[in-house]
């Protein structure tokens, strides 16, 4: 089933990842690049800094009782913040004008990937942000790019059952089946394998 948390204090995100089997964590502002220690380089007030803390504090709940986390986008940026990276402020060509059912951008996956038995080595997605991921945490690794500009499109932790896709697989699902299989692969089954 289900379930909406809503932004609360730290004092409430252990029982929430306690009553729930995985957590999406979903699209939504930018993050705040006060988080990874830099100053606002860009004109703009889509910024949620209570979400951030509350989602960073919810994402390391879920890593401390080894939960699976599906970061979408911009959460998936946030992932990289809190594991110890860094972002792009401003990118240009990811943010497609097209409908975001439509995928328009095509990506390289690698074959050592949680993600290649769906996708194989390359793949169409949708496109909806305008920053990026930077400098990579330690923790994680990149597991597949864009193919112009070799833009970090998703993320693994082979330590902890986590995945970061940054493109939105949910408003591809009836133009392209296989994203159905993200969501099986990853928060159904939990099949989260070694594949080095």
């Amino acid at each position: 089933m289900p379930i909406i948390l809503p932004i609360g204090s730290e004092q409430v995100v252990k029982d929430y990842v306690t009553m729930i089997d995985k957590l999406i964590l979903t699209g939504g502002q930018h993050v705040s690049p006060r988080f990874y220690g830099e100053k606002r380089s860009i004109k703009s007030d889509d910024y949620n800094e209570d979400r951030d803390i509350f989602e960073s504090q919810l994402l390391m709940e879920m890593l401390k009782q080894n939960k699976p986390v599906l970061a979408i986008c911009r959460r998936a940026q946030l992932v990289n913040v809190v594991l110890g990276g860094t972002l792009n402020q401003s990118i240009s060509n990811h943010w497609q004008e097209e409908i975001p059912s439509q995928a328009h951008q095509s990506i390289r996956l690698s074959k050592n990937s949680v993600l290649f038995p769906i996708y194989g080595d390359s793949s169409q997605i949708n496109s909806l942000h305008i920053q990026s991921i930077k400098e990579l945490a330690p923790k994680l690794e990149a597991t597949a790019w864009d193919h112009k500009d070799q833009t970090i499109e998703a993320i693994y932790s082979r330590k902890h059952r986590l995945l970061g896709l940054q493109w939105h697989p949910e408003l591809l699902l009836s133009t392209k089946l296989e994203n159905w299989a993200t969501f099986d692969f990853l928060l159904i089954n939990c099949k989260f394998k070694d594949r080095m």
